[in-house]
């Protein structure tokens, strides 16, 4: 079956979920008609799947991150004062996550190597804050969306008893949701009108654009983002599906494919092709991979002369003054960090690049557009990691993601070991997400967006902590081999 069908046959889920996309749609069709945004009722759902965590803990967890790819507006990483609700939603977290650790027996008090990274690169973080050239008030919504609250949907997941099954529907909610959103992100570009952001007031992405380079971003503050979560979903689809439900789920991926050409967004593009040779390798289709990075080529190269005169790929994807701004903005971090042995090893402090990147720029910089007085960020986010949080924050990071992908791999072969092919299909589609992540880290910054960090977490918590629930126990020892 497949993702949402799934979904409609699990009664246990359907309801809130079916609640929960009643009140997106009536948000989205109502800020569509009246060209306001919808931001002030946004904080709703999470408010209640917050209070919902203290006493149906799996339930809400499938709920907020079926949801989750929607709630964009309300923990805008560009305009911290345009929040409406995150600080309760985040008291409320906490709240849960104590009662969650002092009260359930399953809790696993161990705090593992990956905690202590974990623990180290948030109080690294949290320090930066102190140094930040607008002030800690200024910039701390921004850290409680980008850092503060994915890291407690961490530390909520962790001690939960989950099951296969909720890991399954978690992952289904997902998929179904980006099949919603690629949908949504078709009908925007045909219409040329966000439904979640109808005056384009969050950050104009748009404003300039011609009709053929109008970037679809949906719920997302970013149409990088938008396409970054759909190759996630992608992923998610093929691996909860089944044979039964083939022709299906070829349609929705043909739809999310669609709409991720339509956010105009090269690293989504290297993310889904990445994905597919990830899954190809996964399933020993070895021969169908070559194959199909051949035809790729082949399939490049005819349409090269279309593809360069078509507008939307040729001032959309191919634009040059993008790709040398982006280049500018790397070499202007690079001067940053080899600025000083205390600028390496500490770094400048939180989100300063933007307000510190002019001193450092070459000549050449052209002035960029400004956002609340600040310039863009660094366009990498393990470069804009090195430079906000020095070799120490780097460092715990890079030792962090090591460690999840070195325990991903190492849960899909004992999964196979076991003959547990759902299993491996689980992990790799958990891993998928911290792969898109590290793909689009190169050219955007995933890790301090709200949605796409919490969905980071979550694929961390699960690989670290939940082996039990993505793969089959080992089998027992023969007399035999425990005389051995």
């Amino acid at each position: 079956m497949s993702s949402l069908a799934r979904i409609l046959r699990d009664q246990r889920v359907l309801l809130p979920l079916c609640i929960t996309a009643l009140l997106m749609l009536a948000l989205v069709t109502g800020s569509t008609l009246t060209r306001e945004p919808a931001l002030p009722v946004l904080g709703i759902p999470v408010l209640v799947i917050a209070l919902a965590m203290l006493r149906r803990p799996l339930l809400a967890i499938v709920v907020f991150f079926f949801q989750l790819p929607f709630t964009s507006p309300l923990f805008d990483s560009f305009f911290p004062a345009k929040l409406q609700g995150g600080r309760p939603f985040l008291m409320l977290l906490l709240i849960s996550v104590a009662h969650a650790w002092i009260f359930r027996n399953t809790i696993h008090r161990k705090i593992t190597r990956l905690d202590g990274l974990v623990l180290l690169f948030l109080g690294l973080t949290f320090a930066s804050l102190f140094r930040a050239v607008i002030g800690f008030d200024e910039v701390f919504d921004l850290y409680l969306a980008s850092t503060l609250t994915p890291l407690a949907i961490y530390f909520a997941i962790r001690p939960l008893p989950l099951r296969p099954v909720d890991i399954d529907r978690v992952l289904n909610a997902l998929a179904m949701a980006a099949v919603l959103i690629a949908v949504l992100l078709c009908i925007e570009r045909v219409i040329h009108i966000n439904p979640f952001n109808p005056t384009d007031y969050l950050v104009g992405w748009n404003l300039y654009a011609t009709e053929a380079t109008y970037r679809a971003s949906g719920p997302f503050i970013n149409p990088n983002n938008a396409g970054a979560f759909l190759a996630m979903g992608a992923v998610l689809l093929v691996s909860q599906s089944r044979r039964r439900s083939r022709a299906l789920t070829n349609a929705a991926l043909g739809v999310i494919a669609v709409a991720i050409f339509f956010t105009l967004s090269r690293a989504a593009y290297l993310s889904l092709a990445l994905l597919f040779l990830v899954g190809q390798m996964h399933r020993g289709r070895l021969t169908r991979m070559t194959l199909g990075v051949c035809g790729g080529c082949v399939v490049a190269v005819l349409l090269a002369p279309l593809s360069a005169a078509n507008e939307t790929v040729r001032d959309g994807v191919l634009n040059p003054s993008s790709w040398l701004y982006r280049l500018t903005l790397v070499d202007t971090a690079w001067r940053m960090v080899s600025s000083g042995a205390r600028e390496i090893l500490f770094g400048f402090g939180y989100e300063n690049f933007r307000y510190l990147a002019h001193e450092f720029a070459p000549e050449s910089f052209a002035p960029v557009p400004q956002i609340r007085g600040a310039g863009m960020p660094v366009h990498n986010d393990l470069l804009a990691m090195l430079i906000h949080y020095g070799l120490l924050g780097f460092a715990a990071f890079a030792l962090l993601i090591g460690r999840v992908l070195a325990r991903g791999l190492r849960l899909r072969r004992a999964a196979l070991r076991r003959g547990d092919r759902a299993g491996a299909d689980r992990v790799i589609a958990v891993l998928a997400i911290v792969l898109v992540q590290l793909v689009m880290s190169v050219s955007h910054v995933p890790f301090t967006t709200y949605q796409l960090a919490t969905l980071f977490w979550f694929a961390v918590v699960i690989l670290e902590h939940h082996e039990a629930a993505l793969i089959a126990p080992a089998p027992p020892l023969s007399e035999q081999e425990r005389a051995t």
